[in-house]
C-alpha cells in the first residue's frame, strides 16, 4: 500500500518538473525571441542611413510585411553586418536569426535549470527510498517478530497439551489407588502396600511439576544464570557418584578421562541439572554391563564434554526431536521407568543460557552427548 503511494508521488512530482521544465522553456523562448528579434531590428532600421533602408514593394508593405523580401544596399554597415553573414533575406531569416542569437543563453537557462531540478528530484527520491527502506526493514522485523510470537505461541500450547497428557496418567492412577482404599476393593485392602505406591506416583507427578516450573521461569526470562567458576573434573566426578547406585544395579562401569585442572564459567546448579539429566539418560538407556566413559577437554574452539554409553542406539529418524519437550526416542520406555520426559528439553535450555553448544550423535559402540562452552580468557590456567 505505501509502496504504491510512493509511486503515485512519484509520478506526480515527475509530471510537474516536465511540465514546470517545458513552462520555463516556453516562457525563456517567448520572451528572449521577441526581445532579440527587436533589438535586432531596432538595431538594423535604427542605425542605417537614408541610403541604407531597405527597400520594399509598396503592393505587400502592409499586408505581408513578414514575407516580403528586402534588399540590403550597404552590406557593410556593421548594424546589418550580422545578417548579412546569415545571408538574411526576409523577415522569417530575421527571427531565424534572432533564435540563433538567444540559443546559447537559452541553452545554459535550461542546463541550469534542468540541473537544479535534477537534484531537488534526485535529494526528493533518496529520501523516499531511505524511508521505504527503513520501512522495508521494519516491516520485515515485524513479520520475523510475529512469526517467532506464533511459533512461540504453538509451542507452548503443545507443550501445556502434552504437560496435560503427562499429568492425566498418574492423577488417575493415584485417583484409582485412593478410591480402591477407602472402599477396600480387591487387592487395594492391602492399604500399606498401595499407599507406597500412591506415594511413589505422588513424587513422580512433584517432580514433573517441578520441572515444568522451571520451563516456565526459563522461557518467561525469570531465571538469570548465576555464573561462577567451576572446576569441571571435580564436579564431573561428584555427579558420578551421586548416580552410583544406579551404576551399580545396571553393573556399569565408569572411565573417565579428565586433564587436570579445566575452569568453565557456569551456574553451578544449572550445570548440575544439566549433568544429572545426561547421566540418567545414558544410564537408563544402556542395557546391563553397559560402559560409561566422561571426557572434558579444552580446545581452540572451547571447553568440550562428552558423555558416552556403549551398546545404545537412537534411530536416525528420532534424532532431531530428541531435545523436544515429552519426546521418548523409545516408544516402549514407560513413563514408570523413563522420568518426565523434560529432561532433554530442560537441559537444552540451560545450555542456550550459557550459550553452550551441544549435540547427541550415534557412535560405533552407542550414543555420545557432547557440550562445548565458550572459551573464557579470565579463567585461570
Amino acid at each position: 500500500m505505501f509502496r504504491n503511494q510512493i509511486n503515485i508521488r512519484i509520478f506526480f512530482i515527475t509530471s510537474l518538473i516536465l511540465l514546470a521544465s517545458s513552462a520555463v522553456t516556453y516562457l525563456l523562448i517567448a520572451y528572449a525571441t521577441p526581445v532579440s528579434y527587436s533589438t535586432i531590428i531596432t538595431s538594423y532600421f535604427g542605425q542605417l542611413e537614408e541610403q541604407d533602408r531597405i527597400d520594399l514593394p509598396n503592393d505587400t508593405e502592409e499586408n505581408n510585411r513578414r514575407t516580403v523580401s528586402f534588399t540590403i544596399t550597404n552590406s557593410d554597415h556593421p548594424a546589418i553586418a550580422p545578417i548579412v553573414q546569415l545571408g538574411a533575406t526576409s523577415y522569417q531569416e530575421l527571427v531565424v536569426a534572432a533564435l540563433i542569437d538567444v540559443l546559447p543563453s537559452l541553452i545554459v537557462s535550461m542546463l541550469v535549470f534542468s540541473f537544479l531540478c535534477a537534484l531537488f528530484y534526485s535529494r526528493y527520491i533518496t529520501r523516499l527510498s531511505a524511508a521505504l527502506s527503513e520501512l522495508q526493514t521494519a516491516h520485515t522485523a515485524l513479520k520475523q517478530d510475529m512469526e517467532r510470537e506464533r511459533e512461540l505461541e504453538l509451542q507452548r500450547t503443545a507443550f501445556f497439551s502434552a504437560v496435560s497428557h503427562e499429568l492425566k496418567t498418574p492423577v488417575t492412577i493415584l485417583k484409582g489407588q485412593l478410591n480402591g482404599m477407602i472402599d477396600g476393593i480387591g487387592i487395594y485392602q492391602n492399604r500399606d502396600k498401595y499407599l507406597s505406591k500412591a506415594l511413589q506416583v505422588t513424587c513422580r507427578m512433584e517432580n514433573l511439576v517441578q520441572e515444568i516450573l522451571m520451563v516456565s521461569r526459563m522461557e518467561s526470562n525469570q531465571m538469570a544464570p548465576r555464573f561462577q567458576s567451576v572446576e569441571l573434573n571435580t564436579f564431573i566426578k561428584q555427579r558420578v557418584e551421586e548416580v552410583d547406585d544406579l551404576l551399580v544395579y545396571k553393573e556399569i562401569s565408569v572411565s573417565f578421562f579428565l586433564s587436570e585442572p579445566i575452569y568453565i564459567m557456569a551456574d553451578p546448579a544449572l550445570l548440575q541439572k544439566v549433568l544429572n539429566n545426561i547421566l540418567s539418560n545414558a544410564i537408563f538407556y544402556a542395557p546391563e554391563k553397559a560402559s560409561l566413559s566422561l571426557s572434558a577437554a579444552q580446545t581452540p574452539q572451547g571447553t568440550v564434554i562428552q558423555v558416552e554409553n556403549s551398546g545404545s542406539h537412537i534411530p536416525e529418524e528420532a534424532l532431531p526431536h530428541v531435545f523436544e519437550a515429552f519426546y521418548r526416542a523409545d516408544r516402549s520406555r514407560s513413563r514408570c521407568t523413563g522420568g518426565s520426559g523434560l529432561g532433554l528439553y530442560i537441559v537444552q535450555m540451560i545450555l542456550k543460557l550459557h550459550h553452550a553448544w551441544y549435540g547427541i550423535e550415534n557412535t560405533s559402540s552407542g550414543v555420545c552427548f557432547t557440550i562445548r562452552f565458550p572459551q573464557n580468557p579470565h579463567m585461570p590456567n
